[in-house]
């Protein structure tokens, strides 16, 4: 059964709200990116029963092309299925649908709990964030097949092909990367002979993706931090909060803000705070998380593309140079 996926939730405005970052449970196997954190996960959900009046999943809760069916997630993370369970009875639990749980059926699996693209709570905006994307989203042809291959290939390798590469720091992400900047010079050479041949939209095809991984190499996840910034501007919301990119913060933008809730993903654990009056954003450790992660693009500062990004880092034999000290990154 598809959920209704059409719907819009609306909540009123003095609706106190915890927007949890993308959990991305999964079947328990090795590339499950949520892990071992079951435990901690049903400790902060309790402590969310009494702190608020909802609790908003950012999407892609469930991992479905890692997993490939919401049965084997539930008995994979049987804690945090059951700590779910027990807060859809205490508060308002709503489940915004991302890009890897577009078919899952929240509603009929966690009674008392609703399923959405978007909220409006209040003057605030709620999306998972891939409508923004250029690449991921599910519609966009052959997305689905994509994703469940790489979800497929780190399950075979035994590796995370994630960036940035110092948080995933394998000689196997490394090779990931070499491969990736082979295949980046291919494009850029197809462009050229695209132009060339006098076919522009094939080689602005390139060039676009070409741009979008740049942005996501540098550091904007799914380069999209632009369009949120223009859907703010040509929108009539105070806010718009995001996940998908997994990259937190609360950035101030002419008045509006754009706030993006992380995620739960290889040991991390990050949410934001809806108080009634502003957003903030945390971490269970206690770490308040402002726009640091975000400071160069809101200045609109361009650190060029992913050939400089190459050129700046890499120094042969799958050695790298680590951001920002300038530490090497060894090959083993």
């Amino acid at each position: 059964m598809t959920p209704p996926a059409s719907r819009v939730v609306r909540l009123p405005a003095g609706t106190t709200a915890r927007f949890v970052g993308d959990l991305h449970l999964g079947d328990g196997a090795r590339n499950d990116s949520f892990g071992a954190s079951d435990e901690r996960l049903a400790r902060f959900l309790a402590g969310c029963g009494n702190a608020t009046d909802a609790v908003v999943f950012m999407g892609d809760s469930f991992d479905l092309p890692q997993a490939f069916s919401a049965r084997r997630i539930g008995r994979a993370h049987l804690p945090a299925m059951r700590a779910l369970e027990k807060l859809a009875r205490r508060v308002q639990v709503i489940f915004v649908l991302g890009n890897h749980d577009w078919t899952v059926d929240y509603e009929r699996l966690l009674p008392g709990a609703r399923a959405c693209v978007e909220i409006e709570l209040g003057d605030i905006r709620v999306m998972h964030g891939h409508q923004l994307d250029r690449y991921c989203h599910p519609g966009r042809r052959g997305h689905r097949l994509k994703v469940s291959l790489h979800n497929l290939a780190e399950r075979l390798f035994g590796f995370e092909f994630r960036v940035p590469l110092w948080d995933h720091d394998t000689w196997r992400n490394r090779a990931a990367h070499w491969v990736g900047a082979a295949y980046g010079r291919h494009l850029h050479r197809a462009a050229a002979v695209y132009r060339m041949m006098g076919i522009d939209g094939r080689a602005a095809e390139c060039e676009a993706f070409i741009q979008y991984w740049s942005r996501t190499i540098w550091g904007d996840p799914h380069a999209l931090f632009e369009p949120a910034r223009t859907a703010i501007r040509e929108g009539t919301h105070r806010a718009l909060v995001c996940g998908h990119t997994h990259l937190p913060g609360v950035v101030d933008l002419d008045g509006r803000q754009y706030a993006n809730a992380g995620s739960w993903t290889f040991g991390r654990s990050e949410y934001l705070e809806w108080d009634g009056t502003k957003l903030n954003g945390r971490s269970t450790a206690g770490e308040d998380i402002g726009d640091r992660h975000y400071r160069w693009m809101i200045d609109g500062a361009e650190r060029g593309d992913f050939f400089a990004w190459w050129a700046a880092h890499y120094e042969g034999r799958l050695r790298f140079r680590r951001d920002p000290t300038g530490t090497k990154i060894e090959a083993p």
